[in-house]
C-alpha cells in the first residue's frame, strides 16, 4: 500500500517484509529515478 502526499513530496509505503525489504524498495525507487530514504 502506498499513500502519497504530493505537496510534501512524501510517500508512506506499507509492505509485507516476508516478500521484500526496505533495501530492495529503496533500490527499486532509485533505479526508477526517484531516490528514497527511510524517515522515522
Amino acid at each position: 500500500k502506498v499513500d502519497v502526499t504530493f505537496e510534501t513530496r512524501q510517500a508512506v509505503v506499507t509492505f509485507d517484509d516476508a516478500k521484500t525489504s526496505v533495501q530492495k524498495l529503496t533500490k527499486a525507487t532509485a533505479d526508477a529515478g526517484y531516490p528514497s530514504s527511510v524517515k522515522q
